[in-house]
This record gives C-alpha cells, structure tokens and sequence, in this order.
C-alpha cells in the first residue's frame, strides 16, 4: 500500500524527536492503526469462479492478513451453480470456510429452504457468524453483529437484512421470525458498540452489512457512528466515499470484490476511510496462484465439479431456439425481472400441463421472474442447465382463486410490501401459461391498471373459481403477490420443481421459443362502449422501457425476438383495422360494420410476426345503425304494411323497406339519376312482389 506523504513526515518526526533524547512528543498520527476491509456479496454458489477466490486471497495477503478483514454481505448460497446446488450448496460454504470469511449477513437466499435449513445445516457447517439485527426468534445461532479483531482495532460487524424477506422467501419457511427496519436495528446495536459500556459489547471501527440495495433511507438513516456502509441484494455494482462514509456493494457471483482501506487514530478514536472500490477479479490468476487457503479452495471445487459431471451431463430435451429472462437480448441474454420473458413463460406452461394432468383440473400456470434463474442457448438441454433454470427446490402447489382475486394477482405486479412501500424492484413481470391474455393501462390509478383478462379465449368472470399452480414460493404469497396466499384449496403435490420440470422437459423432446407477448398495455379504448359504424382511434402496445416501468409493447424483448410491423384488428372473423407496428407500439383506428351482430364481442389484436394475440372483451353499441340499417330484401309484400329498418312489414301494403346503413346514404348522395332510377323501379315493383316472394 502506498504510504501519504502525510504518513511519512510523521515517521520522520518521530525519528527526529527520538534523536533528540525525546522533547518531542509522539504525533497523534503514531497511533494510527491501518486496516483493510475486502468484501463481496451476492455469491449464490459460484463456485466455479476461481479467479475470484485467488484475487481475493493476494489481495489480502498485499494488505497482510492480519490487518484485513473478509466480510460478506449475504446471498452465499441458494441459486447457485448446479456444481454447488446438487450438493445442497456445501462446496460453497466449504470454500468459504477455506478461504477465511471472518463474517457474513444473513441473506434471503439463507432461508431459501426455511429457517430450520439455515438454523440446522448451514449455520452449524460454517466456520464464521451468521448475522443479522433486523430478524428476531433466530437468536443465539443468528447474533446481530460479530466483533473482528485486526492490527490492535477492534471492528464491530453489524448485519440486517432486507425488509422484504417475507415476500421473498416461504412464509412457511419463516414462521415464527419477525422482520424490522433494517436501519433502525443497526443504529440501535451502534449506540450500543459504543456507549462505554464494555458488558454489551463495545467496538472501535463499526461496520454496517445491509443485505439491501443502495437507497437515501439507508445510506442517510444509518448513524454516523458507522463508518463503512456495505450493500448487497440488487448485484449492483458502486462506491464512493461522499460525506467521509464508504458506500460501497460489489456486485454478484464473485464478478468484483470491494476493497475499502481505513485507518482508525486509537487516541482521538477517529476512522478515516482513505478509498473505496470494487476490484475485478485477475483473469486467470487461479492458473498459477497458489496459497494454502487458495489450494484447499481450488481442491474442494474441483471435487464438486467432479461429483456433479455425470448426472448433469445426461440430456433432456433440445432447445430448437434461445430461451431468456427479458431484457431486450437481441442477441446477448440479459436477466429483466420487469420483463415478461420466453424463458419464465415456457416455465408458466410447464406448471399448467403437469399440474393439470396431476390434479384432473384446468389449472392456470404462474411464475414469478425471480425463480427463474438462467437462460437457455439453442442446442441440447441437460440436466445441468435444467437445474440452474429452477434451482430452489420448491414443491408444485396449486390454490384456487375467484376472478377478482386472479386481477389482483396481476395488479400486484406493481409492487407493495407488506408495509406498502415499494420496494426495491417495483414491479415483477408475472409469467402466465400461454392460454391467458390480459391487457392493462399504467396511467390508471394503482390497483385499477388490469383492463382485461381472458382466459382460454373467454372473458374472466370474477366471481368464477380458477385453478392456479406454481412452485410453493409463489403459493405461499411469495414476491409480494400476497393475494395469492389467500386462495382456497390449495393443495402441494409433494412433487419438486426440477423433477417435474425435467420430466416436462423430456416428454416434449424439443422446446420452441414462443415470442408471443402475452401482457400488452392497451390505452385510449373504452371497451365498454365502442359504436358500430363509428371510428375508434386507441393506442395498443406502450414504449419500450426497463423495469420498474411495465413493459407494456407488442414485442417481446427476450434473446431473438421478433419485431413487429404491422397489427390487425378483427371482431370474430370480420377485420376492422389495421395499423404499422414501431418499437412494439401502434396508433389504431378500427371501425365495427353495423352487420356485426350482437352487442357482447370480443375484438382480437394480432401481431403476425410474432404471434403476439391481444383478445379484449368488448361491449357494442349500434348508435346510428337503428336508424340506417335497411334490410337488402326488405318487405312481405300483397297488402304488408312497408317494412322499417330492413323489417318484414306487417298488414301493410307490400312495399319496401329502405337499404341498409351506408349503403342507403351512397344512393342519396347520387341525387337525381338514382331518383329517376326509382321511379322507374316502382312501376315494376307491384309486378314483381309475387316474384320476389318466391324467390325469397
């Protein structure tokens, strides 16, 4: 590390009054103590990347190890690589134990498995504290923070973890555990670490692990005892060290590791944070590194790829396409939890056929985006990829739900916590199995966005009972679709995810990409109301945004979707417009002919390039037409009173109604030739009635 100038003109001082026999007295700079902090968060069991590990255990040795300390922010385990997640994450925690890790919070993927996982298994196999300040019933295997010492300082290591944990984990998993604000339990154990009182505890550097993404609630709410604020969750990558804090998260899966370097003055107890950053790892430096932490690390990795090669390597089914998360991914897969996806939806289809075919029922799929967990390229699909896909083991699960309650579920795509705040992902783009469209308008009022929903080509009816299946995450309410917990009858199969997503998968052989959107945003329209015989202009498809905005276009924006040109309306078989398709967007003009029957209707929206189906129930109204909807052979004739409207007449004298609609207003605005035309026509209409009569 390279030394201030500062540093060294102390050093020289100090010399100087030693040579002086001591009349100068020692700087307080003398009793500065340096300290390095390396961290990172958001592992999830990638086990695989060595450089990581390597980069990591140098750096530490550059800084020296006993003045350095290696936190992580929580996430190390669930959702992992299949290598880790087909031994139940333990080369995971192995090789973190290997590498050194002093502390961790708890993170929500922690308690993928519930509280009795974490509690039981993974608590026990680790050789560092678990932490966490915010969730109370986990004590005395979770403490709140950990003291570290390193270089003379005590380091006081305070964890929380994010105020969504209900939401995103089995509320079953967790009963009994109460989550709190994260910041005020932080504030409360530094008051603590630092009230003089060395019974409770006392520390002279305090550091805050937030397993939460970077927000003004956090980084101005937490006290300013605290010194160094480490984040995680969102696998965002940042850091700075405005205000004399170090703000700092290091991304995911191993990509950065944060370094922060302070110094901590043992006579003013001050901290000083010198820099904060997030360092990549070397490439390939786990070629030739070698430590003896970093070979134990290297040794139980290859072990587990080792274990997990042969059953991974079995083959179920061929992808005859790319399979994505979203994220507009031309060509480049990019993970959008705001997105529907090809990826999430093929999943959503998967719980609807195997779910149906185990219950007897018509069963609605459903799939949240964060159980969705990688991509899928074109070619052979192993059992390995298959696994990283859905890697939570949770239990297929259906639950019945009224109408009105299967609105709500998608209303609650645009997030609320338990609380109602929004949370750090505001809106998750439900995946539904493809016999469901629903259409919505975001600039509605919250809760009253969902303008339409069909389900298998048929109107959703609110007080009708549907059938909805899932992974028992989102059963239980997960994600925040509370409405969902609230359903009847549910009922767990007993069966995992992966075993049935793989049976799925080997009994359809080959999987297609379906571009498809299933959700477009539908404004301007009063589908309550649209007259026959009259222009309706509207908009279908919204711009193409990013999460937290609804992705509301008629494209899909998953690895290879296809770009719509043009879109057109129809009522049943009849066409009523049409309209050019850009950026997944389209301004529509249709017009229902008044020989269009009836006033209940559905008008379908088609995107032919991709397939993508909008089907919008409709209410129609005939306005004009009850005046101008003349029959083409109106009138009984011999002694009929004269038809109205293209009605038979009725004891009349047996003429004729007039045309229909447009076709009467053509003829009037012929004027005279047409009016001789039917002078003419009466001399022989009495002639002819018999004739017409016949013929009828």
């Amino acid at each position: 590390m390279h030394t201030p100038v500062w540093k060294r003109a102390a050093a020289g001082i100090t010399a100087l009054g030693l040579g002086m026999g001591g009349f100068l007295a020692l700087p307080a700079t003398a009793a500065e103590q340096d300290l390095t902090v390396l961290t990172f968060t958001d592992f999830h069991g990638r086990i695989t990347n060595l450089d990581f590990f390597a980069t990591l255990d140098q750096e530490r040795a550059a800084s020296g190890a006993d003045k350095t300390a290696v936190l992580s922010v929580g996430d190390n385990v669930g959702a992992s690589l299949f290598e880790s997640s087909i031994l139940k994450d333990q080369p995971t925690i192995d090789m973190l134990n290997a590498i050194g890790v002093d502390a961790s919070v708890v993170g929500n993927h922690e308690l993928d498995q519930g509280w009795s996982d974490l509690r039981d298994r993974i608590i026990p196999a680790a050789k560092f504290p678990y932490l966490s300040a915010n969730i109370s019933g986990v004590s005395p295997q979770v403490k709140p923070y950990t003291i570290i010492e390193k270089n003379g300082v005590r380091i006081g290591y305070i964890g929380a973890t994010t105020a969504d944990l209900p939401s995103l984990v089995s509320p079953a998993g967790i009963a009994g555990l109460t989550v709190s604000d994260p910041v005020a339990a932080v504030n409360k154990v530094a008051d603590q670490l630092t009230d003089g009182d060395p019974s409770n505890g006392e520390a002279d550097v305090l550091i805050a692990g937030y397993h939460e993404g970077y927000g003004d609630a956090i980084t101005s709410g937490t006290s300013p005892k605290v010194s160094v604020i480490l984040n995680g969750h969102t696998h965002e990558t940042y850091a700075n060290t405005a205000n004399g804090r170090a703000v700092l998260e290091a991304g995911s899966y191993g990509a950065q590791l944060g370094e922060i370097k302070l110094s901590y003055d043992a006579v003013s107890h001050k901290t000083t944070v010198a820099s904060a950053k997030n360092v990549a790892p070397t490439t390939d430096l786990s070629k030739t590194y070698t430590s003896t932490a970093f070979d134990a690390v290297k040794s139980i990795s290859a072990k587990a790829v080792e274990q997990s090669a042969v059953e991974g390597a079995a083959q179920v089914a061929t992808a005859a396409g790319p399979f994505s998360r979203g994220g507009m991914g031309l060509a480049t897969p990019a993970e959008d939890r705001g997105d529907e996806s090809t990826m999430s939806n093929l999943v959503a289809n998967m719980f609807r056929d195997e779910l149906t075919d185990a219950t007897g029922k018509k069963v609605i799929g459903i799939q949240n985006p964060g159980g969705t967990r990688a991509d899928l390229t074109a070619g052979t699909v192993t059992f390995k990829q298959a696994a990283t896909i859905l890697p939570f083991a949770n239990t297929l699960m259906t639950t019945d739900l009224t109408g009105a309650q299967f609105k709500t579920m998608l209303e609650q795509q645009w997030q609320r916590d338990a609380a109602g705040l929004v949370p750090a992902r505001p809106f998750l783009a439900l995946s539904l199995s493809d016999n469901v469209h629903w259409t919505f308008d975001e600039s509605r009022p919250e809760g009253d966005r969902v303008t339409s929903v069909t389900i298998d080509g048929k109107p959703l009816d609110p007080t009708a009972t549907y059938t909805v299946g899932s992974g028992s995450f989102l059963i239980a309410g997960g994600d925040n679709f509370r409405v969902i917990a609230e359903g009847k009858n549910s009922k767990d199969s007993g069966w995992t995810d992966l075993d049935a997503w793989t049976a799925w998968l080997k009994k359809k052989t080959t999987i297609t990409p379906d571009y498809a959107k299933l959700g477009v945003e539908l404004s301007g329209l009063d589908t309550t109301k649209i007259t026959k015989g009259t222009s309706v202009t509207f908009t279908v498809g919204g711009s193409i945004v990013t999460a937290p905005v609804a992705n509301g276009t008629l494209d899909l924006t998953s690895v290879g979707f296809v770009k719509n040109s043009t879109v057109t309306a129809s009522i049943g078989d009849v066409q009523v417009g049409k309209a050019d398709v850009k950026d997944g967007r389209a301004d529509l003009s249709i017009t229902v002919p008044c020989t269009v029957e009836g006033t209940a209707d559905v008008l379908t929206l088609k995107a032919a390039d991709s397939g993508t189906t909008v089907t919008v129930p409709v209410t129609l109204t005939t306005g004009s037409c009850d005046q101008n909807q003349g029959g083409t052979d109106n009138g009984q004739g011999n002694n009929d009173q004269g038809g109205q409207n293209g009605q038979d007449g009725q004891n009349g004298n047996g003429d004729n109604g007039t045309p229909s609609g447009n076709a009467a207003a053509d003829l009037a605005r012929t004027g005279g030739p047409v009016a001789l035309a039917a002078v003419g026509a009466l001399a022989l209409i009495g002639a002819g009635t018999l004739l017409v009569r016949r013929f009828r």
